[in-house]
């Protein structure tokens, strides 16, 4: 795991913010199929802990257009501020692809709690960093 904390934590320091991408069902609200309400509670808690350290993030989902604004709305109403969904937020040297870049991927099919625990670490070693640059600005 140790590398993909450091991977992610040099992205993260080379850039100041990341693109994580989310997806929505099952992963920041719950959907009847599968019962996860506990990684979907720590989802949204290490989201906005991330914002606040520096990240875009991205819903990358399978629904269909229409439910985007319902998608959008729901994020604001839990305190997450959604970039984009189903493409990269910023432009990147490599230009529009069908797949949106991100740094991270968040996904209940994908090994949600490991990848709750890789992004976890770096936010906080990302946030301890930020942290030592303001003091040692302010010092002199």
């Amino acid at each position: 795991m140790k590398k993909y904390v450091d991977r992610l934590l040099r992205e993260w320091n080379l850039h100041g913010k990341i693109i994580i991408g989310v997806d929505f069902d099952n992963t920041l609200t719950p959907y009847p199929t599968f019962d996860n309400q506990e990684d979907i509670d720590r989802t949204i808690k290490v989201l906005k802990d991330c914002q606040n350290v520096g990240c875009y993030i991205v819903i990358h989902t399978c629904s269909h257009e229409d439910r985007y604004d319902e998608i959008k709305k729901y994020c604001e109403s839990i305190g997450i501020k959604v970039d984009s969904i189903n493409v990269t937020p910023i432009n990147v040297p490599w230009g529009d692809t069908v797949k949106p870049y991100c740094n991270h991927f968040l996904d209940d099919r994908g090994a949600l709690p490991a990848a709750l625990d890789i992004l976890e670490e770096a936010m906080y070693k990302q946030r301890a960093f930020n942290y030592s640059q303001v003091r040692r600005d302010e010092i002199g």
